[in-house]
């Protein structure tokens, strides 16, 4: 667990030492979930209903998703590239 948050506070301090770089990638990928939380809004303009789910049972399914995706490559990415 130590090399572990060793390699972790490597990463991050990597990542925020181009913190231009950093905020460009954040705000891209907000744009992203943007476009695609407008994209379920757009087909739920359509229909009532997909596959038994609620508009907003969609969108909460999504948002937990994205949370856990984003918190996972925040902390694991750049820890299995190789030199």
């Amino acid at each position: 667990m130590t090399i572990w948050l060793a390699m972790l506070r490597a990463s991050l301090g990597g990542q925020l030492s181009y913190r231009a770089s950093f905020l460009l990638e954040a705000l891209g990928k907000a744009w992203v979930v943007g476009l695609e939380l407008v994209a379920v809004f757009v087909l739920f303009g359509y229909v009532r209903e997909l596959g038994g789910w609620s508009r907003w049972e969609v969108v909460y399914l999504y948002g937990v998703a994205s949370i856990a995706l984003g918190v996972a490559e925040l902390l694991t990415d750049g820890l299995n590239d190789k030199p």
